[in-house]
């Protein structure tokens, strides 16, 4: 009895402390996509966007004339990225290879199937974003929109 005792007291006082933490941390909301409100500014309209399986809205505003971003590939994207409320976060400058984690999934699938020198307006809900921990400005919970211009390809 007394060594089912020793034991049972550190996976009851872990338990203890588990139910004490998990009531403690804050619940985040996801915002989604076909339910928010987004700026005027941005231009969103999602009726005029294509879904894919993931969640991510996406449109080409031009479609570009080289080659096709594919899995593998190096890609150089100028970027503008902004919260559903018209707040500019960041803008610059991005060479990354595609599937290869350098970048959000909502980034990298938004990317991918563009042609150099296309520019694609992408909407991107939280789980292919920076999730319930949320990044720097970013909130948690947040969609991202960002404005992809895809300047060059490489294999």
């Amino acid at each position: 009895m007394q060594l089912r005792r020793a034991m049972l007291l550190p996976l009851v006082a872990s338990l203890t402390v588990a139910a004490c933490d998990s009531g403690t941390e804050p619940t985040v909301e996801f915002e989604v996509i076909e339910d928010v409100e987004f700026a005027e500014s941005l231009d969103i309209d999602l009726a005029q966007m294509t879904r894919t399986s993931s969640g991510l809205y996406l449109q080409d505003l031009v479609v570009g004339t080289g080659q096709e971003a594919a899995v593998g590939d190096s890609a150089r994207v100028e970027y503008v990225l902004w919260l559903r409320t018209g707040q500019e976060l960041d803008a610059g400058l991005f060479p990354f290879r595609l599937g290869a984690g350098g970048a959000i999934q909502g980034f990298d699938q938004g990317v991918r199937g563009m042609r150099a020198g296309g520019l694609r307006r992408i909407v991107v809900p939280p789980l292919l974003a920076y999730g319930a921990q949320g990044s720097g400005r970013v909130p948690p919970g947040a969609v991202l929109v960002f404005q992809l211009h895809l300047l060059e390809i490489s294999p």
